[in-house]
Order: structure tokens, then sequence, then C-alpha cells
């Protein structure tokens, strides 16, 4: 376990401060949430979901993490399901050279 969170970790730290553009990760790793205290432009959001008998069920809606600061979570807007379906319209027309 140790080994993929220090992975991640370092290219968080990495894509942050060298390459300084925009990531969206998806991980199970809870711990990477201190990044957002440690690293100025990196915030933490959490995909809810539901737990019934079926099974889970993703709600997509995106919050801010219950992990980070209360002066932090004032400052992060909350993205809406409407806004994730452009950025993945947006996504899915762009090309890449």
């Amino acid at each position: 376990m140790l080994d993929g969170l220090s992975i991640a970790w370092s290219v968080m730290e990495h894509l942050h401060s060298s390459i300084k553009c925009r990531t969206l990760a998806s991980t199970h790793y809870h711990q990477l949430a201190k990044l957002a205290h440690i690293l100025p432009r990196v915030d933490c959001y959490h995909v809810t979901a539901k737990h019934s008998k079926d099974g889970l069920s993703f709600t997509f809606k995106v919050t801010v993490s219950k992990k980070l600061n209360l002066h932090r979570k004032r400052q992060i807007k909350i993205i809406e399901a409407s806004k994730i379906k452009d950025i993945r319209k947006q996504t899915s027309q762009s090309t890449i050279d």
C-alpha cells in the first residue's frame, strides 16, 4: 500500500509544482487529501454515493471534502452535476495534436 501511495503523492506534487497543469485525479488513497493543506493549488472533492441492497449507486454529486478546513471550504466553489456533464462533453470533443 505504501508504494502506491508514495507514487501517487509524488505524481501529484510533480503535476502541481513542475508541470503546473490542471489535473483531475480519482483515488482511494484518502491520505492524499492532506495535499490540499500543503500545496496551494490543490483542492479535494468527494463524489457522493448511496448504499442500498442492490449495491453502490453514484449520485454524481460533487462536494468539498470533509477533510478540508472551514476556511478552505469557503474558498472553493461546488461543481454541480451539470458542469461535470459540460466538462465531459468538452473533453470528449477535444483532440490531441
